[in-house]
Formats: structure tokens, sequence, C-alpha cells
């Protein structure tokens, strides 16, 4: 995955989507979809801290994300997107996690990374057993 939280802008003429990062409107604002390197700014609109992840829509692996995202503050989020269906899931400490619409970037375009399985609670409960143990 990518954690991308630099200053730089788009490219000439394009405008970066803002992306809100919410558990009411988690994803709002990406309305012109396209293939090709392009930033998002992402900024928190919620009262809590948050994540926010780029996902494959169909299977929920994770492209790109943001982390630790204070209310009120902004970051950038560049990604190279290929064809595909895309959403953004926003988790937001201690009101849970939201997934915004689903996002069509059409045509037959690669992308840049490849996406990772997210990694769940119940994928650290072994290993925290195990170090509970241990210690």
């Amino acid at each position: 995955a990518t954690l991308a939280t630099s200053l730089s802008g788009c490219a000439a003429g394009q405008v970066s989507p803002l992306i809100a990062v919410s558990a009411e409107h988690c994803g709002a604002g990406w309305t012109q979809p396209h293939s090709g390197q392009q930033t998002f700014v992402v900024t928190n609109d919620d009262i809590a801290s948050g994540e926010l992840y780029l996902t494959d829509a169909k299977s929920g692996d994770v492209y790109a994300y943001v982390d630790d995202l204070a209310p009120g503050s902004r970051a950038n989020l560049s990604i190279d997107l290929g064809s595909g269906h895309y959403a953004f899931r926003c988790a937001i400490s201690d009101r849970g996690v939201a997934t915004g619409p689903t996002v069509t970037v059409g045509g037959h375009v690669a992308g840049g990374p490849a996406p990772v399985a997210p990694v769940s609670e119940q994928d650290h409960k072994p290993h925290t057993q195990q170090n509970h143990g241990w210690v």
C-alpha cells in the first residue's frame, strides 16, 4: 500500500478532488474519475481522527491509505490508477468504519501499485496471544 502525504499537486490543468474523511460522508467528492497519475486531497470532516483507505470495491484490498488524519486537517494521497472499481473506506476513531460509494474508472488501463489484502483484528489475534504468553 502507498502512504502518501506529500504536498505535490496534479498535472497542469487537472483539479485535485477534495475527498471527505468522515463517518457520514466517506469518500464524497470523487466526481470525475479517470485513470493515470493523480492526487486526492483528503480532508477530515469528522469530529474524531481517522484513516482513509482507497480500496478495490469488489475485494476490499487496499491500494493506498492516509493514516491518523486529525479532525479538520488535510493530506494528499498520490497514486497511479488503472481501470477498475474503487471505493474509499474511512476508519474513524470510536465511530467505526464507513465505506463510500463505488467509483468506476473506465477503459482498459493498467495502474500503478497492486492492492494488498487488509489485515483484520482476527489476523493479529494468534500473534498477540503468543506474545502475551511470552510476556
